[in-house]
């Protein structure tokens, strides 16, 4: 065992000199390379190349085309839309127009000694709030909420219409004339938002509503909000409510998600709860959103550039790339744009950049049809997910690939740059329970002339020039 172990320590010196010959020669070798030979394509030589990049700033206002589209969805038009809206945000405002048929009171279980305001407890006109507007019951002067929840309460204003609305009118458009009942609810009020329910109601005077129901009649309401709400924008569900119960929460036995009348009778107060035998309901038969002031998009992305939802806006844009030199290489390219928080508002969305034939935006102001859009051989560059329209300050997309296939001319036309919410069509990004056309945000993007450069939007392309390379072949 002693010989073995002494035959293996001297095998380890030999192997450790041979080693140590061997690593010695090689660095001889390479030293009298490095001295005595010319550079190779192979690698000798590279430890000295220099491969320099540069970063070029193209501020945005290297646009050659710039198009705020407008997007209509022809399978959802606003009538057709899933939540109503309430109050104003932005300059953007909207009231909810509703229609009933009073000859269609479910009274079926209730006697008809009952049905007259002696014998009725309450009558409400009750609206399902989205569970994306819980917060609007913090008050503004909660300063322990976070800017996303201190919204501004809304108080509800009802009026008659003088008929009901015709619901075959194209919205966004103006109030119809209203006159008679205007209820406004005071800040304690069950039509005031801001109550712990997700159900919010407008009080009823029973008596007026038996008169609508002994006429018999189809009357139409305008809700309005109160000269409070100046800041926030409220969705409630619609009678079109049909894919999305996820944004509601559970509705309770009594409860549907349709803007309806609620009138509670004697046996209520008596027990304290609601049964179905003493309570009656009243559905709507159409109701819609006005959004009767609605801020056009800046067309000039001067003014900024705007992405919205709901009523939908998406821009598109075309760079000129013509300062940049000849021979390059690029390494990185990166769309850096700057959302003004203090005026973005809504839910957040995944915000998509999609390559976008130029021919299909030529227009300051064009339009088109959501199927058109789909139908526009959109090719996604890169998205970023879960973007909140008032925290989220500085947005970088990463757009390099759609830099080096313009530079590189792999197109014959021109192609420029879409950014869209998740649309069903971008699969990769489609993340959220609801469409765009669900919930109204908007995203307001610095623009090429803000006084502070330091906010206005850039391309900033890292590349490098090929010809400055020593040795090797481009």
């Amino acid at each position: 065992m002693h010989m073995e172990s002494a035959y293996r320590q001297s095998a380890r010196r030999g192997r450790t000199v041979t080693g140590a010959l061997v690593c010695a020669c090689a660095l001889a070798l390479l030293a009298a390379a490095c001295t005595s030979d010319t550079p190779t394509e192979l690698g000798q030589g590279l430890v000295t190349t220099e491969f320099d990049t540069t970063l070029a700033l193209l501020g945005v206002e290297n646009l050659t085309q710039f198009s705020a589209l407008a997007i209509e969805d022809e399978d959802v038009p606003l009538k057709n839309q899933q939540l109503l809206y309430l109050g104003s945000r932005e300059g953007n405002e909207s009231s909810i127009l509703i229609n009933f048929d009073f000859a269609k009171l479910d009274s079926l279980n209730i006697p008809p000694a009952w049905m007259n305001p002696d014998s009725t407890v309450y009558v409400w006109l009750r609206f399902v709030r989205a569970l994306n507007y819980d917060n609007v019951l913090k008050a503004p002067a909660d300063t322990s909420q976070s800017p996303l929840m201190a919204k501004s309460p809304v108080y509800f204003e009802l009026n008659e219409l003088d008929a009901p609305f015709d619901s075959t009118d194209t919205y966004p458009g103006p109030e119809p004339s209203h006159s008679g009942i205007n209820y406004n609810s005071e800040h304690n009020d069950p039509g005031y938002v801001g109550d712990l329910n997700q159900a919010s109601k407008i009080k009823i005077d029973p008596g007026v509503f038996w008169n609508w129901y002994q006429e018999g009649a189809k009357k139409g309401f305008a809700v309005r909000s109160g000269p409070e709400a100046d800041t926030t924008l409220v969705g409630f569900a619609s009678r079109e409510m049909r894919l999305h119960y996820s944004e509601l929460e559970p509705l309770g036995e009594f409860v549907i998600a349709a803007p309806h009348f609620i009138v509670a009778f004697v046996d209520s107060l008596r027990l304290g709860v609601e049964l179905v035998d003493n309570t009656a309901l009243l559905t709507s038969y159409s109701d819609i959103s006005t959004f009767h002031e609605v801020v056009p998009v800046p067309t000039d992305p001067a003014d900024g550039i705007v992405v919205r939802t709901c009523l939908r806006n998406y821009p598109a844009m075309h760079f000129d790339f013509s300062s940049l030199p000849p021979d390059i290489y690029i390494n990185r390219a990166e769309l850096r744009l700057h959302n003004d928080t203090t005026r973005g508002f809504g839910t957040y969305w995944s915000l998509v950049l999609a390559e976008f034939d130029s021919l299909d935006f030529d227009q300051p102001g064009g339009s088109m049809t959501l199927d058109e859009l789909d139908d526009a051989a959109l090719y996604v560059v890169t998205g970023i997910t879960a973007v909140t329209p008032q925290f989220d300050k500085t947005l970088d997309f990463n757009v390099t690939q759609y830099v080096q296939r313009v530079v590189n001319g792999v197109y014959d036309g021109s192609r420029g740059l879409l950014m869209a919410p998740d649309e069903r069509f971008f699969s990769a990004y489609d993340r959220g329970a609801a469409e765009p056309d669900f919930y109204f945000s908007e995203y307001r993007f610095h623009g090429t002339a803000d006084p502070d450069p330091t906010l206005r939007p850039q391309l900033r392309i890292t590349y490098s020039s090929i010809s400055d390379l020593e040795g090797g072949t481009p």
